[in-house]
């Protein structure tokens, strides 16, 4: 999911990459080169901003949605106790500090 701010910097890239895309990639000096590379680099501007479009200077909004689901998610995992933490999904226990993860290893080797 993007937020709304996300959503309307993805689509500029979409529907204006021409405009944007001297502002972040540079000429080869061939023109064919130039015209080869033009789906590549939309599509590597495309999942910047799906994975950072706070590095984007067209972002206007405030912190990313992924970093605070990741806040979140991680504050979460910190509070509840380590026999609960030893049973996340793998992706989820990924987010545990390192204490919390080190004290889940060791509920789950002695399980």
């Amino acid at each position: 999911q993007f937020s709304p701010e996300e959503r309307a910097v993805y689509r500029m890239v979409m529907e204006e990459f021409y405009r944007v895309q001297r502002e972040y990639f540079a000429s080869t000096g061939n023109h064919r080169k130039d015209a080869m590379l033009r789906l590549v680099q939309q599509i590597t501007l495309l999942l910047r901003v799906a994975a950072a479009p706070n590095t984007l200077k067209e972002y206007n909004g405030g912190t990313p949605l992924k970093i605070v689901t990741a806040a979140e998610m991680t504050a979460e995992a910190t509070a509840m106790p380590t026999a609960e933490a030893a049973q996340l999904p793998a992706i989820q226990a990924m987010t545990l500090t390192a204490t919390a993860a080190k004290a889940a290893a060791a509920a789950l080797m002695q399980s």
